[in-house]
């Protein structure tokens, strides 16, 4: 449909054009007035009782002016389909790679920065849908041309003929010396475009560190040094895309004085020069600004194309899928079977780790860093999937089930919870809706994690805005959020990933409370670097260089002398 309207478009301005000749050649010639009545009415008989006589010459002005009025409604109408296209393709794909993102597992994301995804998503979609605009303004122009090219060809075939062989061979060289550098360019531009948005993402992300450490003039340095290559390489871009331009105008406009000047000297009647050089003027007059705006357009698309192929390929993307069905709620327990699991093949992380969380007992799990905990508890969560082994959830291996119904039964609340901006109620209430929320289990959750002692001394309660990332609420206060979060949703493991090691003995001890009073209730797994948060747990893992070294209770690892027993020296526990 869009490009039947360009194409009627193009039609209509070309016999508009064209109607230029018969009007000028009437003003000059009132004789020829009958002629192109008579050729008129043997064409079309039964328009002669309403336009003839003296209602010709008034039909003529009236039918030229209305080609030109639906010329210009039916080029609002492309244009407005245009745009709607184009937008809604942007918007589309904007969505579908967010919707890409989301969908992508944990380690995806471990070698990604932040600021380069959402460059993709936001800034290379919206030069992608530039380029599609910038195409189909070009096929406009380019159909425009073609028309006003065969209408001028009728006209004066060999004169149109002459100039296309001058022009084009000069048109193409220029053209061709530009393509090249306006396509290096333009991929240059789109990587520093990503540079300068994940160094400031992770410079703002940062920023208590960068200030801590006054770091902000080696932050600024970077960045600035990005920008000025992406400024160098735009000047260089933009120049040779405006290139072909001027050089098409000035060779068209000398090879059109060149003709008048030949017509001159020959002696042509003017009478009948004057009538072609009209439409030759209106033709030019709009094929020049379209041909050096198509080169343009061009060149532009040629620009972005880099950005193209960035948001082509993610959306080519196939969403990862897991036909095993739902994993059904855990009732017995969690085993890990001989489970081995290494970033790169020459470090092992961890080494054939066998263990087992029964339903309803608090686990803790010890070790000194970079003994594997973390690890552990990200192959617990299925955020990795082990090299060697199994993880089984009731005797279902977790891989071949779908990953969010494993989720739906964690309520995880680690070191640094990320609270978002909104509300209490927002953050506890995590991903719904405000219709969708209940109220009583909120307030519920809120007082089981001790976070109700804060949070009515808040202005307004559970509306109270916590800021960024939380950054109106103290470290104690967004763990026990984060714990009210967690226990919301009600799920039947409870995982604790060294929740107290940030925070100051006065909070440490409500997060404690709140462990011990949940305990027996659910099945409560706690990776502590602090020992006192486990050591009330059932049963104790201790994790050593990647293995499982000892296990037993806090008093029976004690009176091993081991590891753990080396952990709780250092800590003064007893």
């Amino acid at each position: 449909m869009l490009y039947g309207l360009i194409l009627l478009s193009s039609v209509v301005e070309s016999f508009g054009i064209a109607s230029l000749y018969p009007v000028v050649d009437i003003l000059l010639n009132e004789g020829r007035l009958e002629s192109y009545a008579d050729f008129l009415f043997s064409l079309f008989p039964f328009l002669k009782p309403y336009v003839g006589g003296s209602n010709f010459a008034v039909f003529i002005l009236l039918g030229t002016g209305m080609l030109f009025v639906i010329k210009n409604a039916i080029i609002v109408f492309s244009q407005y389909l245009t745009i709607s296209v184009t937008s809604r393709l942007h918007c589309l794909w904007i969505e579908r790679v967010f919707s890409f993102y989301l969908s992508q597992p944990y380690p995806f994301f471990a070698d990604k920065q932040v600021g380069d995804l959402v460059q993709r998503q936001l800034v290379q979609t919206e030069r992608a849908s530039n380029a599609l605009w910038q195409v189909l303004t070009l096929f406009s122009s380019l159909t425009l041309i073609s028309s006003l090219y065969i209408m001028l060809l009728v006209f004066a075939f060999n004169a149109v003929l002459f100039i296309t062989l001058f022009i084009a061979p000069v048109f193409y060289f220029t053209f061709a010396l530009s393509r090249g550098p306006v396509y290096h360019s333009g991929g240059r531009i789109v990587e520093m475009q990503k540079n300068g948005y994940a160094v400031s993402a992770e410079a703002l992300s940062g920023i208590r560190q960068v200030k801590t450490f006054f770091v902000e003039k080696f932050f600024l340095s970077r960045l600035t040094g990005i920008w000025d290559e992406y400024r160098k390489h735009l000047v260089r871009n933009v120049t040779f895309s405006f290139l072909p331009r001027p050089v098409l105008e000035t060779i068209a406009a000398l090879t059109c004085l060149g003709a008048i000047y030949w017509s001159l000297k020959n002696d042509l009647e003017v009478n009948n020069l004057i009538p072609l050089m009209a439409v030759f003027g209106g033709a030019l007059f709009r094929i020049l600004p379209l041909i050096s705006g198509s080169s343009s357009l061009f060149m532009q698309v040629t620009a972005a194309l880099p950005a193209v192929e960035k948001v082509a390929a993610l959306l080519e993307e196939t969403l990862p899928k897991n036909d095993g069905g739902k994993l059904e709620d855990v009732k017995n327990d969690i085993v890990f079977e001989k489970v081995s699991f290494s970033y790169n093949e020459n470090e092992p992380t961890l080494e054939d780790i066998s263990l087992r969380f029964e339903a309803n007992r608090f686990y803790g799990i010890v070790g000194s860093s970079g003994s594997g905990k973390s690890t552990l508890i990200d192959l617990l969560l299925g955020f990795y999937i082990p090299k060697k082994g199994k993880i089984l959830i009731d005797g279902v291996d977790l891989k071949t089930r779908e990953h969010s119904s494993w989720l739906r039964q964690l309520g995880v609340i680690s070191q640094d919870n990320f609270l978002f901006t909104g509300s209490i109620a927002d953050n506890i209430c995590f991903g719904m809706e405000e219709n969708e929320r209940d109220a009583d289990l909120m307030m519920e959750a809120a007082k089981r994690a001790h976070a109700w002692e804060f949070i009515q001394k808040m202005p307004d309660g559970f509306d109270t805005q916590v800021g960024e990332r939380g950054v109106k609420l103290s470290g104690g206060q967004k763990q026990r959020l984060a714990i009210a979060r967690a226990l919301y949703r009600n799920p039947p493991v409870l995982v604790f990933d060294e929740a107290t090691s940030a925070l100051d003995p006065v909070s440490e001890k409500n997060i404690q409370n709140a462990i011990e009073e949940l305990q027996g209730q659910r099945t409560m797994i706690a990776v502590a670097h602090r020992l006192s948060t486990i050591i009330k747990a059932d049963h104790i893992y201790v994790l050593d260089k990647g293995k499982i070294v000892e296990q037993g209770t806090h008093q029976q690892l004690r009176e091993k002398r081991g590891v753990y027993y080396d952990l709780c020296e250092h800590q003064i526990i007893q």
